[in-house]
């Protein structure tokens, strides 16, 4: 499944990586991924899958955010043309960035958005 090759493939960057949620004692720097998936179909069927996947990347210095934020897209760019967890990843687009600061957690974030196309779940 895209959800396992994403972690796996964060994790090895930003140890503290969580699908969804993270817990509210993580120690930082840590990063949240989801995933959205939708079917390609063709005459034969399903041909593989299209994924909106969000990246949330937290720490509390910009330059860190930032660091962790480049070596995420590097890694996952670097998965076009490879299978991981059992998924053939064809296709990986990186979207946007959205930086931000949050007031009340006095900690700096990014989501990063990707389009990534799976010739299977």
């Amino acid at each position: 499944m895209i959800s396992e090759a994403i972690q796996q493939t964060l994790a090895t960057i930003i140890p503290n990586t969580y699908m969804s949620m993270g817990d509210e004692e993580i120690i930082t720097p840590y990063a949240t991924h989801r995933e959205t998936g939708v079917p390609n179909y063709g005459k034969a069927g399903i041909l593989g899958y299209t994924y909106q996947v969000e990246v949330l990347i937290v720490d509390d210095t910009p330059d860190k955010v930032e660091q962790l934020l480049q070596s995420v897209k590097n890694a996952l760019r670097e998965l076009e043309g490879t299978t991981v967890c059992g998924t053939g990843i064809e296709l990986v687009i990186w979207e946007d960035d959205e930086p931000d600061f949050d007031i009340e957690s006095q900690m700096y974030t990014s989501v990063s958005t990707f389009t990534i196309d799976t010739s299977n779940r």
